[in-house]
């Protein structure tokens, strides 16, 4: 049902600048993509950074012009990091009762990204329609047990503040040791 609604409804789909770019692959100008920052330790703050997996400086930045309000498209070759950056985008999201929608070329990409996301515990928060091609029953199964799941989920207060205050100290000592 979801090619159906694509095909009998490209050219409106076609309008949205972001997907015209990427179905067309002709350059989509965002000029606020950069984000000018001396201190690349600011994207680390408590308050704002849910990243679940190790990232790199520029990772942190892709997610960071990601959360700005940029669209993109993450490429390269295998190894670079792409998975994990897209898993920092997902939660980074997901912590801000956001929506996301992912889309790949290849099928293995997406259950790379959806394992990854398992393993830190999100799947429940996702909906992998990739998996659901024929079996409606199933798909319906699986999204009232993950509901389920989730709504049961207890939050910890003071299980939380002790892994942020751990975390933050942290970062501080690695600061500490960088200098």
């Amino acid at each position: 049902q979801i090619y159906e609604d694509l095909v009998n409804n490209d050219e409106e789909f076609l309008q949205n600048e972001f997907i015209n770019a990427l179905c067309t692959h002709t350059p989509l100008n965002q000029p606020n993509l950069s984000i000018d920052i001396d201190d690349t330790n600011n994207f680390l703050r408590l308050d704002t950074d849910y990243n679940v997996m190790d990232a790199d400086t520029s990772q942190i930045q892709v997610v960071q012009n990601v959360l700005s309000g940029n669209h993109l498209n993450i490429q390269g070759p295998p190894g670079t990091g792409k998975s994990q950056t897209i898993v920092n985008i997902i939660s980074n999201f997901l912590a801000r009762n956001k929506s996301v929608l992912l889309i790949c070329e290849k099928h293995v990409a997406l259950e790379v990204v959806l394992n990854r996301l398992r393993e830190k515990g999100l799947d429940k928060l996702c909906l992998p329609l990739f998996q659901y091609n024929e079996d409606k029953k199933t798909f319906a199964k699986k999204v009232i047990d993950d509901r389920d799941f989730v709504s049961r989920l207890k939050y910890d207060d003071v299980e939380l503040s002790n892994i942020l205050i751990s975390r933050e100290k942290k970062i501080a000592d690695l600061k500490n040791y960088a200098d």
